[in-house]
């Protein structure tokens, strides 16, 4: 449950080719909505980035601004997926939800 409304952010998800938008809290992570949202997740290590599982593309609408890329160990972890996108792979885990990734189509990999 979303402790304050003003914070909540709509989050547009595709998941088995089924769009839907979910609410974040502003500066939790995308994991921590999804799985609000009970949005299929893996999170194996739950949420500590050390298995990749919580994979996600961010595929932009209509903007130029690009998110934030991964740091090097969060990179490592993408790249071994066989969909692995490079600009639009990084795990759920590793996002903090914020007015800017409402511009983004969220779409769950699922591995």
């Amino acid at each position: 449950m979303i402790s304050n409304i003003t914070n909540a952010i709509s989050l547009n998800i595709v998941e088995s080719d089924i769009e839907k938008t979910v609410l974040g809290e502003k500066d939790e992570s995308l994991l921590e909505a999804l799985q609000r949202a009970n949005v299929p997740v893996a999170a194996i290590c739950g949420g500590q980035m050390s298995c990749g599982t919580c994979h996600v593309l961010l595929q932009p609408y209509n903007t130029k601004e690009e998110f934030k890329s991964p740091d090097a160990e969060e990179e490592m972890l993408l790249e071994d997926s066989c969909y692995y996108m490079q600009g639009q792979s990084r795990l759920a885990c590793q996002i903090k939800v914020d007015k800017q990734l409402s511009k983004y189509k969220i779409v769950i990999v699922q591995e």
